[in-house]
């Protein structure tokens, strides 16, 4: 792990040539101590990459929850998890066990007995 300094520029309210405090933002960027490369204030928010255990458990419990396999794809979508990979945990997850909607098709896991699009049973 690598120091860095957060650097700013702004406008200043200003007495007598003494800046009061800061009225405007312009620029904000950090810099490597060690490179002295710049780099957008962005990467101190960035999140680690999901625990692939932790996507198999949060898709099987929205999907046993009633979910249809399309709000889930579009929750993982949302995430920022990529299309093939979305399929794949998809499939992991519900194997077998999938049920459609005869009138408007979405999908479902097996314990669902009611469409959550239309309100369809569900055989």
């Amino acid at each position: 792990m690598r120091r860095y300094h957060r650097k700013r520029i702004g406008r200043y309210l200003t007495v007598y040539f003494v800046p009061l405090f800061q009225i405007e933002k312009l620029a904000e960027w950090l810099q490597c101590e060690v490179c002295q490369n710049i780099f957008p204030i962005e990467v101190l928010q960035r999140k680690p990459p999901p625990n692939p255990q932790h996507i198999l458990e949060e898709v099987r419990k929205d999907l046993t929850a009633g979910l249809s396999v399309q709000q889930v794809m579009i929750k993982l979508r949302n995430s920022g998890l990529r299309v093939d990979l979305m399929q794949k945990v998809i499939d992991v997850v519900i194997e077998d066990h999938r049920l459609t909607c005869p009138k408007c098709k979405y999908e479902f896991f097996d314990t669902a007995t009611f469409c959550g699009n239309c309100g369809t049973k569900l055989a």
